[in-house]
C-alpha cells in the first residue's frame, strides 16, 4: 500500500501531528475553530482524492471526510484503523512516535444525548479527542496526546455539560454533571 496522493492529517492537534505523521500528510483539523485560510486543502482540486485519518482510529477523521464532502470535495475516504495501525504496518511515517501518552476519560449523560459527541482537549494546546455518546449515555474518550502529564489540564465537553480538571482528576472515575 503506497502513500496516499494527498493524505490529511487526522483533525487532532498540531503537536501530535508535528509529533508523527503518515508520510506526505497534510495537518488538516475538524475543530470548529480551524476553518481559516491556514488549511492546505482549500488549494486542492475539488476531484483530488483525499484520504482522512486520525489516531482514534476513525472518529475525527471521519468528522473531517464529511466536513470536506460538505464542502465539495468528491473523492474523500478515511483510513479506518488510523495512524497506529498505519505505523504498526510499518508503512511510511514522519516523526517519531515517543512522547505520546494514553488515557481514557469515561463520562456519562443523559441518554437523550445518543449519538452526539463527547470532547476532551487540552487546555494549553490544541490537542483533542472525541467519541460519540452510547443508547445508555455513557462515552469514553480514549486519548492519545503528546507531552501529557498527570497535571496537564483538560476540558471535557458534552452536550450537557463541561469539566475542566487535571488529567488525574478527570480519569479518576466517571464524569457527570454532579
Amino acid at each position: 500500500m503506497g502513500v496516499p496522493a494527498r493524505s490529511v492529517r487526522g483533525p487532532r492537534g498540531p503537536d501530535q501531528y508535528e509529533n508523527s505523521h503518515i508520510e506526505g500528510a497534510v495537518f488538516s483539523s475538524a475543530a470548529e475553530r480551524f476553518r481559516d485560510d491556514d488549511d492546505p486543502v482549500k488549494r486542492w482540486g475539488k476531484g483530488d482524492r483525499i484520504v482522512c485519518y486520525c489516531g482514534c482510529p476513525h472518529h475525527l477523521s471521519s468528522i473531517r471526510a464529511s466536513q470536506l464532502i460538505d464542502g465539495g470535495y468528491e473523492n474523500v475516504y478515511v483510513i479506518d484503523e488510523g495512524f497506529f495501525e498505519w505505523q504498526d504496518l510499518d508503512y511510511p511515517v514522519t516523526g517519531e512516535d515517543g512522547g505520546i501518552n494514553e488515557f481514557v476519560v469515561e463520562g456519562r449523560v443523559d441518554a437523550r444525548y445518543a449519538g452526539e459527541n463527547a470532547w476532551a482537549r487540552t487546555v494549553d494546546s490544541e490537542q483533542m479527542e472525541s467519541t460519540d455518546v452510547a443508547a445508555d449515555g455513557s462515552f469514553e474518550l480514549h486519548c492519545k496526546f503528546v507531552d501529557v502529564t498527570a497535571d496537564t489540564r483538560l476540558r471535557v465537553s458534552t452536550p450537557a455539560w463541561t469539566r475542566t480538571g487535571s488529567v488525574e482528576e478527570l480519569t479518576s472515575g466517571v464524569l457527570s454533571a454532579d
